[in-house]
């Protein structure tokens, strides 16, 4: 990375840019040059897809909203309540299916 922002220090085209946004450019410069890993398309996909859905349902994005709009902590400890219970589930699932009666 040191390389880059040395390189990068010497193009006019970053010139202004934080090192923040020279990091992005650099990430997104390097996955035009690499296929993402299986993983990481399935999470971007489900992001994808969740978003969609957010907006068809509350007609916004969640960066449209306000800050203000909601206890987004509250809000996550739910989410993270149901997904505790989803886990649980699958566990469930997956030991019936091993061991079955």
């Amino acid at each position: 990375m040191e390389q880059t922002n040395n390189i990068r220090a010497t193009d006019r085209r970053f010139e202004g840019l934080t090192e923040a946004e020279k990091r992005a450019l650099e990430i997104i410069r390097l996955r035009g040059n690499m296929d993402r890993p299986e993983v990481t398309r399935r999470i971007i996909e489900l992001l994808d897809k969740q978003n969609e859905k957010g907006l068809k349902k509350y007609g916004t994005t969640i960066d449209q909203v306000s800050d203000m709009a909601y206890d987004w902590k509250l809000m996550a400890l739910e989410e993270a309540a149901d997904l505790i219970q989803y886990l649980q589930k699958e566990v469930i699932r997956l030991e019936r299916l091993l061991n079955p009666i």
